[in-house]
């Protein structure tokens, strides 16, 4: 448990959004609180909004400009969403997370741009075509199951990745994957199936007041939080993590690491 970096990723579960108008941010989300029990320097890397594909592409940029760093550093994955995609958009010259949820016929969609974390939307400059294409690719290129073994091989290459250059990692699911068909659900099984088996997977047995589960292990936080509704400021008002349950993670995983990364 000597770290000296406790590098944490995510959407915007891990950057703490929902508690003070749109974000906990330090002192009070997680990785800050978790980084203060490991008495190490708490690196953040999550945004409101963000994709998988974020979440990979920076975690590998992260790895490959601080070599120097990994072996004394904890890394910590809350997995979001696989309908959302990150792609380069010459419009604003950066990376930018589309939500294809937002892209339903009476909703005006909009995308997440990378470095400000700013909505950009259908009446902006130059983003009814964007906008217009997007809704294209939904109907005609996207599916769930394809998201979901696309994302499966991105995960065992970046895990192959970090293995190479020691860094020990924690990945938990911050939104379950999908499973609203029997499909979707057999490869979304897939993935937490691998990262049960092949990495330090957090899973949830026990209920915020410790009592077990009958015959279930929770495998996202977004579910866990639904279990355990009525803790006080255990889920903000627009349905984000609170405060208390920020404070209840921080605790479990330090827990975790302590039982050798071990689930309860």
């Amino acid at each position: 448990m000597n770290y000296k970096y406790l590098v944490t990723n995510g959407c915007s579960f891990v950057n703490g959004d929902g508690y003070i108008g749109r974000s906990l941010k330090p002192p009070h989300r997680f990785s800050t609180l978790l980084s203060e029990k490991l008495k190490c320097k708490d690196i953040n890397l999550a945004q409101s909004g963000a994709s998988n594909d974020r979440i990979v592409r920076t975690t590998f940029d992260w790895i490959e400009n601080n070599k120097d760093k990994c072996k004394d550093t904890l890394l910590i994955l809350g997995l979001t969403d696989v309908s959302r995609i990150e792609f380069y958009l010459n419009e604003v010259n950066q990376y930018v997370d589309s939500h294809l949820s937002s892209l339903g016929d009476n909703q005006p969609g909009q995308m997440m741009a990378d470095t400000d974390e700013e909505h950009i939307t259908s009446s902006q400059k130059g983003m009814g075509k964007v906008i217009k294409w997007l809704r294209f690719y939904l109907q005609y290129f996207y599916s769930d199951r394809n998201r979901v073994e696309k994302f499966r091989r991105e995960l065992v290459l970046l895990l192959s990745y970090l293995k190479e250059h020691e860094v020990d990692v924690i990945i938990f699911n911050s939104l379950g994957l999908p499973k609203d068909d029997k499909d979707n659900a057999k490869y979304s099984k897939k993935i937490t199936d691998y990262l049960k088996e092949n990495t330090n997977f957090l899973s949830f047995k026990y209920n915020y007041y410790g009592k077990p589960y009958d015959n279930e292990t929770i495998d996202s936080w977004n579910v866990y939080l639904a279990k355990n509704r009525g803790v006080r400021d255990w889920i903000a008002p627009d349905g984000h993590p609170g405060k208390e349950s920020h404070k209840w993670l921080s605790t479990y995983i330090y827990d975790y690491i302590k039982r050798g990364f071990k689930n309860a």
